[in-house]
């Protein structure tokens, strides 16, 4: 990936990226925008201010279908103004963001478990959500109980559940 990819990427951020730093879902980071005026509660896009203030950036995906991506530094100094939002540690980011990971892989393998797909895909999923199990494991048992917890959120199957 090019310097200039990297950069875009460092700077501009989707809502669930920008909840991660938080610790609060995508859905939750549209709502304080709303209330911050940065995005029109009717239309979910972001406002003329958002836009004039290049906080919010259209990106569209290749279809067509609009998709905004939001100035990392400029939003977060707007929902640090917000009550309750306080920035999580780099530590617990990197948990959240694992475990997201590992959520989205594991249902991954069920789907393609439940669709008959080849036990090599399926395998495949499995052993990707290991890999980043052993990650999660490899930040201590504090990390592995806080996983679990999130692994529970999702409504996923206990069995599931990363072990020490």
């Amino acid at each position: 990936m090019g310097k200039s990819k990297n950069k875009f990427k460092a700077t501009w951020k989707n809502q669930k990226e920008l909840g991660i730093i938080y610790g609060k879902s995508a859905i939750a980071v549209g709502k304080a925008l709303i209330e911050l005026g940065l995005k029109d509660s009717s239309t979910k896009q972001p406002t003329q201010q958002a836009l004039s203030e290049q906080i919010a950036k259209s990106t569209p995906l290749k279809d067509g279908t609009a998709f905004f991506l939001w100035h990392k530094t400029k939003a977060c100094e707007k929902l640090d103004t917000l009550e309750g939002w306080t920035r999580q540690s780099q530590s617990s980011r990197n948990l959240q963001r694992l475990t997201s990971e590992y959520i989205a892989l594991v249902r991954e393998a069920e789907r393609a478990d439940n669709k008959g797909e080849h036990h090599v895909i399926v395998d495949g999923y499995w052993d990707e959500a290991q890999s980043v199990a052993k990650q999660i494991k490899k930040l201590g048992a504090d990390f592995v109980e806080k996983a679990n917890q999130l692994i529970i959120k999702a409504k996923l199957n206990k069995d599931y559940l990363i072990e020490l």
